[in-house]
């Protein structure tokens, strides 16, 4: 894909965040889904976590008591540094 396609294609994916955010993030107020408490369960007790990309920080569930450090980019989701 060439960089002008990428750089179109990245303006729509943040013009629809931008519209849905809201709804969306509504939508994940679900538990952590099974398969990511299994993963979760492979973190060392006390060691930081880095969730690039969090959308509502579900992954925030499982992880306690470790260090998140959680970042969302997209301005139509909730900004969080947990």
């Amino acid at each position: 894909m060439d960089k002008e396609t990428q750089k179109k294609l990245l303006k729509v994916v943040a013009a629809n965040y931008q519209d849905i955010g809201q709804q969306f993030n509504e939508t994940r107020k679900k538990p952590l889904w099974p398969s990511l408490s299994g993963v979760l369960e492979l973190v060392p007790r006390g060691a930081s976590v880095l969730d690039v990309g969090c959308g509502n920080v579900r992954l925030r569930q499982g992880v306690r008591p470790q260090p998140l450090v959680a970042l969302q980019q997209q301005r139509g989701l909730p900004w969080r540094l947990v």
